[in-house]
């Protein structure tokens, strides 16, 4: 059993707990335990910041995928009718993804199921 002292609470731990710092090179100096409580007294510390980022981020990134959605159905037509304005009921849906921020790669794989040119 190898055990290394943590710099932070002093104690000797077994090394499988310490996270990688780098992968298979290094070792973190600090144990889970300690680095998981500074982790949770910074974030209570800077919540209210961290919080507002995160707002800000989620709307920034709601508009992008909703661009996103918009452009690339406009830019591909139905397969059966050629119509390029969008689809109501497929249209709406790829939107409520996009308003959810699900993210732009999980709405490019819902268009990739649509039928499109």
């Amino acid at each position: 059993m190898t055990t290394k002292i943590c710099t932070k609470c002093g104690l000797p731990k077994d090394i499988s707990e310490y996270s990688w710092s780098i992968h298979g090179i290094k070792r973190h100096s600090a144990c889970n335990e300690c680095r998981a409580k500074e982790q949770s007294d910074y974030y209570e510390r800077t919540k209210p910041q961290q919080l507002k980022y995160k707002a800000e981020r989620q709307v920034v990134k709601r508009e992008e995928a909703r661009h996103f959605v918009f452009n690339y159905l406009s830019s591909h037509p139905c397969v059966d009718c050629g119509n390029a304005d969008l689809w109501p009921d497929e249209k709406e849906d790829l939107l409520d993804a996009a308003a959810l921020s699900f993210g732009i790669v999980i709405v490019l794989e819902e268009t990739k199921k649509r039928d499109t040119v």
